[in-house]
C-alpha cells in the first residue's frame, strides 16, 4: 500500500556555478533600504539584463527550462521569460516577513554570498491548503514531513537556486552574522497563446 500525494506544490532546488565577477558585480551595486526597513534592494530592477551578468542569466534560464519543461512537463509552446530581477542585501539584524510576488507566475532566488547564521529561507503553507485536517482541528504529529508541516526551511549555500510558484508564501530568517548576505531574486511570466481560438477563453500573452 502506498500514499499518493496529490496536487503538491512544486519547488525546484538546484545549484549553479558562480564567478567572482558575478558576485562582486552584485555586491558593488547601489542599494536602497526596503520600505519596511528589513533588507536592501538594488536600484536596478532589471539586474540580470546587464551585460556583466549575461552568462549568469543564461544559466538561470537553463534552470527555468529544466523546471518547466522537464520537471513539470509544460508544453514547449509556452515560453518563459524573466520579467524583473534585483539584488538583495541582508545586513545584520535584517529579515523578511512571509510574502508572495504579485504579477508573476514563477519566482526564483539565486544565492551569491551566504553565512552560517545568515538566515534561512522558509516556505509557508497557506492556512486554506488543508491536507487531512481542517483548520478547526490542531492535529499532533510524531514527526512532520512535507505533507503535514506548516513551514519548510532551507539554509542556502552560494550557488543555490530555488524556483517556486509566485503565490507560495516565503520568508527570510534573521541575519545574525556580522557580514552581509547577497542574493538575486527574479520573477518569471509566460509568453504564449493559451487556450483554443474557438473557445471564449483564448489568450495571447506578449512580454515587452
Amino acid at each position: 500500500m502506498d500514499l499518493a500525494l496529490l496536487f503538491s506544490i512544486p519547488v525546484y532546488f538546484s545549484k549553479t556555478n558562480l564567478t567572482d565577477e558575478d558576485i562582486n558585480f552584485v555586491m558593488e551595486q547601489e542599494y536602497k533600504k526596503m520600505d519596511r526597513g528589513n533588507g536592501f534592494l538594488t536600484i536596478n530592477k532589471r539586474l540580470l539584463n546587464t551585460p556583466q551578468l549575461k552568462n549568469l542569466k543564461e544559466k538561470i534560464n537553463n534552470h527555468i527550462q529544466i523546471f518547466t519543461y522537464e520537471k513539470l512537463k509544460v508544453s514547449p509552446k509556452m515560453k518563459f521569460k524573466i520579467l524583473n530581477s534585483w539584488g538583495v542585501k541582508m545586513v545584520k539584524g535584517n529579515h523578511a516577513l512571509p510574502h508572495t510576488h504579485p504579477n508573476s507566475l514563477i519566482s526564483g532566488i539565486i544565492y551569491l554570498k551566504t553565512l552560517k547564521k545568515g538566515g534561512e529561507v522558509g516556505f509557508h503553507r497557506n492556512a486554506r491548503w488543508e491536507n487531512i485536517f481542517p483548520l478547526c482541528v490542531s492535529a499532533e504529529y510524531v514527526e512532520h514531513n512535507l505533507t503535514t508541516c506548516d513551514k519548510f526551511t532551507v539554509v542556502p549555500k552560494p550557488g543555490d537556486i530555488i524556483l517556486f510558484p509566485s503565490s507560495l508564501s516565503h520568508s527570510v530568517g534573521l541575519n545574525q552574522s556580522d557580514e552581509n548576505r547577497y542574493s538575486i531574486a527574479f520573477n518569471i511570466y509566460t509568453e504564449a497563446d493559451i487556450g483554443m481560438e474557438k473557445d471564449t477563453n483564448s489568450l495571447s500573452i506578449k512580454i515587452t
